[in-house]
């Protein structure tokens, strides 16, 4: 009894895990494309990161997807971080002149 009702618990955190990741990807595409609108070129990007998903997916029993998610996850906050706040291009830009 205990033990079925563990991984039943095991089995919604997973869902939810992947619900959760399908509403943060979603988010950021909307954003992308809300925010390239008036200059599609700069969705070249999305192509090759498709791409390369693409290919990885082909191989898909030797990768974690939880890594790479993150990682892509981070590079977009990275981005938003960098790109968008001042802040940001001065944080950078201090680490770049030392």
């Amino acid at each position: 009894m205990f033990i079925s009702v563990l991984q039943s618990m095991k089995l919604g955190i997973r869902h939810l895990s992947k619900i959760i990741w399908s509403i943060i990807i979603a988010c950021c595409i909307i954003f992308v494309v809300i925010d390239a609108r008036d200059e599609p070129i700069r969705l070249a990007s999305g192509g090759g990161l498709i791409g390369f998903i693409i290919i990885g997916y082909k191989h898909r029993s030797h990768i974690v997807w939880n890594q790479v998610l993150w990682g892509v996850f981070l590079q977009f906050l990275f981005g938003l971080f960098i790109l968008r706040w001042s802040f940001g291009k001065q944080v950078f830009e201090c680490i770049g002149d030392k």
